[in-house]
């Protein structure tokens, strides 16, 4: 397959005048956007700045995914478009805020057209716009090169805490608000089964009715880690917990009927991801996911979305058209 560092006449179709502004374009490329679960998720304390400082497992997956397509050419506008109507394809929307960061940052000029395919559940915990907006900005510093890989970063961690880690989704712990990365060494291979009501959950309300002290407190990252980079599955499975998860249960007693449902169907640990209301499991016997999948579905039908995937563990590349 043709995958070279740039498209083909790539260089014919991309110009500059000495302003770094553009002056003639036509490309297009895009890029598979992974969701993400919490495998572990302690929140620490909440800072001054209103953000709550964290330890976390993140885990990229594979099988859920949105497509971002961008298109530029030469003019100065950014437009919008997403396959769920219920997606805001103005300013409120991440990909819109990612670019304009970007040209911004860069003193770019370009008219950019951003197409999202969307599959992954919305305001449910999985990283989704996260995920989309980060594609942007790898797609745009693929094709423009104009920036360092700091101010990448800079500017994925103001459009949101979980950018920076889908700048390069690999399985990692995050502290801080989630910006601070360390890779981790995932050699089990697992299969997720993932469960989504279909409402949606503010991340603002799940941390400020957050439950104390956490389900977390005596559990530690580190000790963690090391189970991980072991393949000690059964030893990672009691570290299967997220702090955000006790107020959500309290509100929605639904959701706890699903993890006990999802246990009780053979999965070997359940949790919320994220803000939820997301809820997954996870088993290393894939007809057990599978089994799992369709006694959910008979029981709980179209109120919730119901899919498998397993561990991205290296990103996707981009293509290009």
């Amino acid at each position: 397959m043709y995958s070279p560092k740039y498209p083909r006449n790539y260089f014919e179709k991309r110009a500059f005048n000495k302003n770094q502004k553009v002056i003639h374009l036509n490309v297009q490329a895009s890029l598979n956007t992974p969701s993400k679960i919490n495998l572990f998720l302690k929140v620490l304390g909440k800072r001054t700045d209103g953000y709550h400082n964290l330890d976390t497992i993140f885990l990229p997956l594979k099988d859920l995914c949105d497509i971002i397509t961008l298109n530029a050419k030469n003019g100065n506008e950014i437009l919008i478009s997403c396959s769920n109507s219920e997606i805001p394809c103005d300013a409120r929307n991440l990909c819109y805020k990612a670019a304009k960061l970007y040209m911004e940052k860069a003193s770019l000029k370009a008219s950019l057209k951003i197409s999202i395919e969307k599959n992954i559940p919305i305001t449910a915990g999985m990283g989704g716009g996260s995920s989309d907006a980060a594609a942007t900005l790898l797609l745009l510093q693929k094709l423009f090169s104009a920036l360092k890989p700091e101010e990448l970063s800079e500017i994925a961690l103001k459009v949101g805490a979980d950018v920076p880690f889908f700048l390069n989704p690999k399985p990692s712990a995050g502290g801080g608000i989630g910006e601070i990365l360390a890779p981790v060494n995932v050699i089990l291979d697992f299969t997720v089964v993932i469960c989504a009501p279909l409402f949606p959950v503010s991340a603002a309300w799940a941390y400020k009715n957050i439950v104390t002290p956490g389900i977390c407190e005596n559990l530690c990252i580190e000790t963690l880690i090391k189970y991980i980079n072991d393949g000690n599955y059964v030893q990672i499975l009691p570290f299967i917990k997220n702090d955000l998860a006790v107020s959500l249960y309290n509100k929605f007693p639904f959701l706890e009927s699903i993890k006990s449902d999802l246990i009780s169907f053979g999965l070997d640990a359940s949790e919320i991801t994220g803000s939820g209301p997301t809820l997954f499991g996870i088993t290393k016997d894939k007809k057990t996911a599978s089994k799992t999948i369709l006694k959910m579905k008979n029981k709980y039908g179209p109120s919730v979305y119901l899919t498998q995937s397993s561990i991205l563990k290296t990103p996707y590349e981009i293509k290009y058209a």
